[in-house]
């Protein structure tokens, strides 16, 4: 009968672990996800769903796209470069625009030749 009892004590402890492991990783990307701030409202609940719906793997999934880069967002896009000139060099030559200013005359905008 000892023995019984232990086998069942060791299941309970083995089960109550696993379950302790599976609800404090979730709280870790349930956390991740509310900390997020580029994501909407219905973003968040729709991802914290699917966290506690699929208790592992919707975690490790979530946390994984929850990374932190190492240069923190100001939560929008950068602003566009200038340019300058819109150059494009090619094995034809090289183009602003439409014009030809680095053949004599023989490229086309497409690249092709001209007939």
């Amino acid at each position: 009968m000892l023995g019984v009892r232990n086998d069942h004590a060791m299941a309970f402890a083995l089960t109550s672990s696993i379950l302790l492991v599976i609800v404090l990783l979730n709280a870790w990307a349930t956390r991740a996800v509310l900390k997020d701030n580029l994501s909407t409202s219905g973003q968040r609940v729709a991802q914290i769903a699917f966290v506690w719906a699929i208790p592992f793997l919707g975690a490790l999934f979530t946390l994984h796209s929850k990374r932190v880069d190492e240069e923190q967002s100001e939560g929008r896009y950068r602003e566009i470069p200038d340019l300058g000139n819109d150059m494009v060099s090619s094995t034809h030559g090289t183009w602003i625009g439409r014009e030809d200013i680095g053949t004599n005359g023989s490229g086309s905008a497409e690249g092709g030749t001209g007939d």
